[in-house]
């Protein structure tokens, strides 16, 4: 019995030594070729899987300034060594139809959001790379009501910005890596209202600052 156990806990050391042996040898996945699917984690208190970072909505309310982060697919792929074209695609299209005694009515929502991005990797520290980079960003959204015998009422506003990145990438394991950034950027957005009668442009809103990015997931292959 005791002849058993010496082997056993000698076999798991063995294993625990390899394992962490090559964990010392993952290399960051940086090379051309390379690719990854991107998604992004609340963090650890409240852990949940979101889209990529696809865009964000910068809106006046009320004399505000507010923000909306849009998320959605996220793709990675690098087209030399080192550099990196990373790409957060959003979009989003519903409508609800009411029959009516004089037809249809149909109240419409669409959304679109594109990110894309550079990112140039510094430099590596075993299974950490640094990187900085620069990315833009386009958003949409447009509202509509179509009401027999009534003008279309539509309303949409759309934004516009662009930013400086510096993140680090760390790979606990070989094909999985999880990333947090460092985002300064300026944005600015406006709306626009019209019922067929009046065309009324909304004020532009912006805003410029450091924001930070975190979690990002990723889940490379070739």
């Amino acid at each position: 019995m005791k002849r058993g156990i010496l082997v056993l806990v000698s076999f798991t050391l063995v294993i625990l030594l390899n394992s962490a042996f090559a964990a010392d040898k993952i290399v960051p996945q940086i090379r051309q070729g390379d690719k990854a699917l991107l998604f992004t984690i609340n963090g650890l208190g409240s852990f949940g899987v979101n889209g990529a970072n696809a865009g964000l909505l910068v809106e006046e309310n009320s004399g505000d300034v507010e923000s909306s982060a849009l998320y959605g697919l996220g793709f990675k792929t690098f087209i030399s060594n080192r550099i990196a074209l990373r790409v957060g695609l959003c979009y989003m299209g519903a409508s609800v139809t009411t029959e009516t005694d004089d037809g249809d009515e149909v109240e419409s929502q669409s959304m679109l959001g594109l990110q894309p991005a550079i990112e140039y990797h510094l430099f590596q520290s075993e299974a950490v790379s640094i990187y900085t980079g620069g990315m833009i960003l386009f958003s949409s959204y447009s509202a509509k009501s179509e009401v027999p015998d009534v003008d279309e009422v539509t309303f949409s506003s759309s934004s516009l910005g662009f930013g400086a990145l510096l993140g680090a990438e760390f790979y606990p394991w070989k094909n999985v890596s999880f990333a947090a950034e460092y985002q300064l950027g300026f944005a600015s957005g406006s709306g626009k209202y019209d019922d067929g009668t009046d065309e009324v442009e909304g004020p532009k809103a912006s805003m410029k600052g450091i924001n930070t990015v975190g979690v990002t997931i990723a889940f490379h292959f070739k």
